[in-house]
């Protein structure tokens, strides 16, 4: 048992290691502001904001609202609804949103073949006339009125073709929330430190932007039209084999956290379950510590909970990955501004122990797709 015990030891110094490098790239980096946004210097190309959705009728009314109250030039700005077949009176709510607002609004209906976010983007992308593409979720909200000029103004560079954002979680209490707000603003730092050393771990599609051009031209849904999640990563992924340069900006949108830990839950396996089809290699790098460091973690506490083993080398390597993961939410509370209840870190890093692990055995056995609209593909 003892030299299982030195095993997990490396396991969390590796981890470690890996995301020191990320802590130090927030650390000190230069803050880099984005281009002056001025209509002398930039005049704004025409944009289309696309929203996915499926049976989110409490929401469909306020994603409209919420582009309403942007500061944009609305005359260059179209709106596509994509309804994925949904049970309930989205697709009425959307419809009776024409004409209601400065921004001109089309409703798409998917075809009985064509299922899922991936089919729903590509239908929006396809049938957009405009230079820039700008993705969100319907149940999101963007609290700056500037988001929307923000996600376009990178693209002054000609050399930028993708726009990450981050997503965070509408503020509420209880350690649920609290337990989903930690690992998200970890997860969100990780992908600003990486986009900054230019070898993004991720992205959200619920707050993305790319030129269409770049995203005919990548066509990043070819190869996996089968598989029922990740069409962010994978755009990431087809932009990124294609050289395509990216950048992160901070321009987030809220979206609600999970109501139950059963939705939580599988949620997180749904994220999980698309990381195998992932080529990247700073993605597999970074999965796997992160799964090794997690059951590295649990191994420890068993050797500390029943005195087997080296428990010393059990309790050092719990320090050092509570250290790590104290330091990435401390980091990403700061970077997005967000208030965090500190006194439940130590009982989410507890959870998490068990947490981790209860994920990569599930991910791979249990079926998931994008709001139960079956497999996520668009069939020829």
């Amino acid at each position: 048992m003892i030299w299982l015990s030195w095993i997990s030891l490396t396991c969390i110094l590796l981890y470690a290691g890996w995301f020191l490098q990320s802590a130090k790239q927030l650390l000190f980096a230069k803050k880099k502001s984005l281009p002056a946004y001025s209509h002398s210097q930039y005049t704004v190309p025409n944009t289309t904001l696309i929203v996915p959705f499926k049976n989110e009728e409490a929401h469909i009314p306020g994603i409209f609202e919420d582009a309403a109250h942007q500061k944009f030039p609305f005359e260059k700005l179209t709106m596509h609804a994509v309804n994925d077949h949904s049970e309930d009176t989205s697709q009425i709510s959307a419809r009776n949103s024409i004409g209601k607002y400065p921004f001109h609004i089309e409703v798409f209906n998917l075809a009985d073949k064509y299922h899922g976010k991936k089919a729903a983007l590509t239908h929006g992308v396809e049938g957009s006339k405009s230079e820039l593409i700008v993705c969100r979720d319907a149940d999101t909200i963007a609290r700056d009125a500037n988001w929307l000029l923000s996600m376009c103004a990178p693209f002054q560079n000609e050399a930028i073709h993708l726009v990450i954002a981050p997503v965070l979680l509408s503020p509420k209490k209880g350690f649920l929330f609290t337990f989903q707000q930690m690992e998200n603003l970890a997860l969100q730092a990780m992908f600003y430190a990486s986009s900054l050393s230019e070898t993004p771990l991720g992205c959200s599609g619920a707050n993305m932007a790319f030129r269409r051009d770049s995203f005919l031209k990548a066509n990043p849904f070819l190869e996996n039209r089968n598989i029922p999640s990740g069409d962010d990563m994978f755009l990431l992924q087809a932009f990124e084999k294609r050289r395509f340069k990216q950048c992160f900006i901070n321009a987030p949108v809220l979206t609600p956290a999970c109501e139950s830990w059963q939705s939580m839950l599988t949620q997180r396996v749904r994220w999980a379950s698309k990381w195998p089809h992932l080529k990247s290699p700073f993605v597999k790098i970074g999965g796997t510590l992160v799964t090794l460091a997690g059951l590295s973690c649990l191994f420890s506490l068993t050797t500390l909970l029943f005195n087997i083993g080296f428990p010393l080398v059990g309790l050092f390597s719990l320090i050092i990955k509570f250290s790590i993961d104290l330091l990435l939410l401390f980091l990403g509370a700061r970077i997005f501004r967000q208030k965090v209840w500190w006194r439940w870190f130590l009982p989410g890093f507890i959870l998490n122990v068990f947490y981790t692990p209860l994920l990569v055995l599930c991910a791979p056995f249990l079926k998931i797709n994008w709001k139960n609209s079956g497999a996520d593909v668009r069939k020829t």
